[in-house]
């Protein structure tokens, strides 16, 4: 970190130093004196438009916070603190993605086929994936924070903003090592440790690590006392770092890191069931419940076992006084595997009852996440050095990454209608080309114009397999009076969706044979399957006699028995596949389960190709005036673009059985802002007003597929088939006003307060309402609606005290952060009626209720009359954190204690609601602790 400082004059220094200190308190004190007066005026180099220079002259919204001032603000190693100190931050994380939104700009996920909206980067280098983020949060220089949209600077998924950690590197000018231990609530240890070694005047190397324990916030309902709720973590990770400089034209930064993540996997809650009152007890909202965190937990632990390693090089030659030449390159890969901690939802006053008399803790229903990526960047940038007239930099950037991504959830003592849904794509390709020019030219010392443009091209694909399982098996002549249950994945299932031997294509041919009931084609895949030889103990020769739905449920079988390494303990449907088809002899179709003569079949199974292919181009550009009335003054105006890059979704038969994969526009920003940042003796005052067109804003929704199919004798058009799907759904408009100010008040404090003042809201834009069932819904407005994560109100406020005692210095710093209320998607807790018309959020059908709650001859049925589980509405919340250290001026040892988020207040960042769903992801409650730091 580079320093540019102003001190204050001898005389200022002696009037304000008491003549009876000794003088290592006077030493002590000038430099306390030089450290606030630092959060005034020391100028701190970043990076945040790609070049160096300072927070005060760059003309735009960023915030960039040393490791110090995390600790002493309530973030410390917790990524997702970062919200608490950024005003108009959301910081999520579900299943290891990391959720960011800024100014209302953001995604709800970001998998292989939707991206997200702020750009996260490790050293200025783009990381597609955000997992492991958490643990790459230590031995840091600062964490740079940009607002508003960077399509030129930081080019692809820049939308709503970046954030940058940047390491700290190998120093040139001495040994040195240091630590910090951490102790805390929920059994927290943390460790970071560094040692800086130089070889010579021109290599160093650098090592860190840093490793994190602790159990879950989250309580268990002691239904089940041996499992462990989701949410302990944990972490280990290590850096190691390389800075040669062999002469005064180049130089070179080598880093590898690597981040291993254990635990119990990622905590979320169903509150749904809480959220719907019904006639035996009250309904309860979040805010009502004594133990918001506390879920009712059972079946399987949950475990997580995740690395996530890379590489990356820097590269600098100076061509003289001419230009500076840059290459980046970065290799990443990552290897997640997650077990969910599986719950009945959170638990209220009588739940736990309920579900005991329904029989329902035996219940292994489950979710299995793999993602392996491998991915390479790699940007080569030419920019003039010194200063011009005219100052310029070209470049081209080329990004590519191999991906696979796994998911199966299954539905434990399933009958009939679902058993499971899995998507196994072994395939995924995304590839990105962008090429920019980012030029300024001064008029005169105070007057300077930039400009920047970057085209972009963008490329995904992705072949797989997925669909839903139903199997059902049913006593001969008993219709539905006896069920034999389908169970999938309890102990020791494991799952493989990797290793199976089917590509695409024989796959669709062995599901289309296996349902044809055409004797030819199932004869020729009885053929097909004694060739490949993956089921010796199987005798095939007799599947010719399997009806449609028999043989949609044994290809099903199949191609699930070829995704599980091993079946659990106490699964059915592998005993199914032996016994119900013939396949060991016996009777096509019948089987004996349980000593009861049944027969196996399928209903509304569908298991199909994923072949989605995207490609698109764009253009941003960057349009800037700046004034530097003075030293300290700066007035500026920007006009500036950036894109979210689109896709493709789930692949799906419309009603002729064509294959359809739809894609979706990138959503594209443009900013306007003009701002004021100025910088007094013992004061720094900036604001900035801003004006944000959201064009195309992508919405998940339930959506018609293709087009109904004609009964040939009736000449009736049926209903399309329906699937969830993204689209360009609607347009926004938000506009706000963002303040900082940071001073000094007498001797010893310091205040500072940025405030966020912001309105959204979209346009028009007609949705499904796929809150009210997996069926066809009603298109409803959202036209006047909140941007999901807006909060009206922001404001994050500290006040730090700063004290010579003997042999040191104490300090103390109270910071706050508030959000006024703010909603979790677009419906903004509104009810709809299944006509589309608005009601209260009560009367919305719920299909998870009674007959479906739909319409009938354009009446609400009664039964689903109950849409309070679709609440999203969170209240607004005051986080309060404190910290107070104490360090020794002539060891370098320092130590803290704090307390964060002091009056334990908890709220959802995040929620997926769908019929029978509310699944909401909080915050951390109240954590106190200590550190002891050494030359950190």
């Amino acid at each position: 970190m580079k320093f540019k400082k102003r001190y204050l004059s001898a005389s200022v220094l002696l009037a304000m130093t008491p003549t009876c200190l000794s003088a290592q308190t006077l030493e002590a004190q000038e430099k306390q004196i030089e450290r606030r007066q630092a959060v005034i005026v020391e100028e701190v180099i970043v990076t945040v438009d790609r070049r160096e220079t300072t927070l005060q002259d760059y003309a735009g919204t960023a915030q960039a916070m040393t490791a110090d001032e995390l600790d002493s603000l309530g973030v410390g190693s917790e990524f997702q603190n970062l919200q608490f100190i950024i005003p108009g931050a959301l910081i999520s994380n579900q299943e290891g993605n990391v959720n960011i939104r800024i100014r209302g700009v953001g995604s709800p996920d970001n998998t292989e086929v939707i991206d997200a909206s702020v750009t996260n980067l490790l050293n200025g280098v783009y990381l597609p994936r955000a997992r492991g983020l958490g643990a790459m949060f230590y031995d840091i220089e600062r964490v740079e924070v940009n607002k508003g949209p960077q399509g030129v600077n930081r080019g692809r998924n820049a939308l709503g903003g970046s954030v940058n950690i940047v390491t700290k590197r190998p120093r040139h000018d001495e040994w040195g090592t240091g630590f910090k231990i951490e102790r805390g609530s929920n059994n927290l240890d943390n460790f970071e440790g560094y040692v800086n070694m130089p070889a010579s005047d021109t290599l160093a190397f650098r090592a860190a690590t840093f490793t994190r324990q602790s159990d879950s916030f989250y309580k268990n309902a002691n239904v089940r006392p041996e499992l462990k709720p989701a949410g302990a973590v944990d972490e280990f990770a290590g850096r190691f770092s390389i800075d040669w400089v062999p002469n005064d034209f180049m130089s070179w930064f080598l880093s590898l890191d690597y981040v291993s993540e254990g635990g119990t996997g990622y905590p979320g809650l169903n509150y749904a069931t809480a959220l719907n009152g019904d006639t035996t007890r009250p309904a309860y909202d979040v805010d009502d419940l004594s133990e918001p965190q506390e879920g009712i937990w059972r079946g399987w632990q949950g475990r997580l076992d995740s690395t996530h390693q890379g590489l990356t090089s820097e590269i600098k030659w100076e061509l003289g006084d001419f230009a500076e030449l840059e290459y980046l390159a970065s290799y990443r890969e990552i290897d997640f595997y997650q077990e969910n901690a599986t719950n009945d939802g959170v638990n209220f006053p009588g739940r736990v009852e309920s579900i005991r008399n329904d029989g329902g803790f035996d219940n292994y229903a489950q979710n299995f996440w793999l993602t392996k990526s491998e991915s390479h960047v790699h940007e080569l940038r030419l920019a003039s050095i010194g200063s011009q007239a005219f100052e310029w930099a070209v470049g081209g950037f080329f990004y590519q990454e191999d991906m696979q991504q796994g998911f199966f959830s299954t539905s434990d003592n399933s009958f009939c209608c679902y058993s499971g849904t899995e998507f196994s794509i072994p395939d995924v390709e995304q590839n990105s080309t962008a090429v920019y020019f980012d030029g300024a030219y001064n008029f005169s010392d105070k007057l300077t114009f930039r400009f920047g443009v970057r085209a972009t091209e963008d490329e995904k694909s992705r072949v797989g397999l997925g669909g839903n399982y139903a199997f059902r098996a049913l006593a001969l002549g008993q219709g539905f009076s006896i069920t034999q249950f389908a169970r999938v994945a309890t102990e020791g299932y494991v799952y493989d969706p990797f290793g199976r031997n089917f590509d695409v294509e024989s796959y669709r041919a062995m599901l289309d044979a296996a349902t044809s009931g055409d004797p030819a084609q199932l004869n020729s895949l009885a053929a097909e399957l004694e060739r490949t030889g993956l089921w010796p103990d199987y005798d095939f020769s007799n599947i010719n006699q399997l009806t449609p739905d028999q043989g949609r449920a044994l290809a099903g079988l199949l191609f699930l028995d070829d995704g599980t390494t091993n079946w659990g303990l106490r699964d059915t449907v592998d005993d199914w596949l032996d016994n119900c088809f013939g396949l060991l002899g016996g009777t096509v179709g019948e089987c004996n389960l349980n000593g009861t003569p049944s027969q196996l079949a399928s209903q509304g199974m569908s298991i199909q190709d994923q072949s989605g292919k995207y490609d698109d181009s764009y253009v941003d550009y960057r349009l800037a005036l700046e004034y530097a009335a003075s030293e300290n003054n700066l007035l500026y105006a920007t006009l500036s673009t950036g894109h979210k890059s689109g896709g493709f979704n789930d692949t799906f038969r419309d009603a002729d059985g064509n294959l359809l994969a739809t894609t979706f526009e990138p959503e594209f920003l443009t900013s306007f802002e003009l701002g004021s940042k100025n910088t007094f003796e013992n004061w720094r005052v900036n604001a900035s007003a801003f004006f944000y067109q959201y064009d195309d804003y992508v919405i998940t929704q339930l959506v018609s597929i293709g087009e109904g199919k004609r009964d040939p004798v009736t000449n009736v058009l049926s209903d399309p088939p329906q699937s969830a799907a993204r689209t360009n759904a609607s347009e926004a408009e938000i506009y706000g006003l963002e303040t900082e100010i940071v001073g000094l008040i007498g001797d010893n404090w310091t205040v500072g307060a940025n405030t966020l003042f912001i309105s959204g809201e979209f346009k028009e834009g007609l949705v499904s309402d796929s809150r009210q069932g997996f069926g066809r819904n009603p298109d409803v407005d959202i036209g006047g609606n909140t941007l999901p994560g807006m909060s009206d109100v922001n404001l994050n406020a500290y006040l730090r005290a700063d004290f010579e005692v003997h042999g040191g210095s104490l300090d103390a710093t109270l910071s706050a952060s508030y959000k006024s209320k703010f909603f979790l998607n677009e419906f903004n807790s509104q009810g709809f009626d299944c006509l589309g018309n608005p009601v209260p959020l009560e009367d919305t059908p719920n299909n998870d209720l009674g007959d479906g709650g739909g319409c009938v001859d354009g009446n609400l049925t009664s039964p689903g009359k109950n849409g309070d589980a679709f609440s999203d509405e969170v209240p607004a919340s005051l986080v309060v954190n404190f910290t107070t250290g104490y360090s020794h001026a002539s060891t370098g040892i320092r130590v803290e204690a704090y307390v964060n988020n002091v009056t334990d207040e908890i709220f959802s960042q995040k929620a997926i609601i769908s019929p029978g769903s509310n699944l909401r992801f909080m915050n951390t409650p109240r954590q106190a602790g200590v550190r002891l730091k050494y030359n950190l």
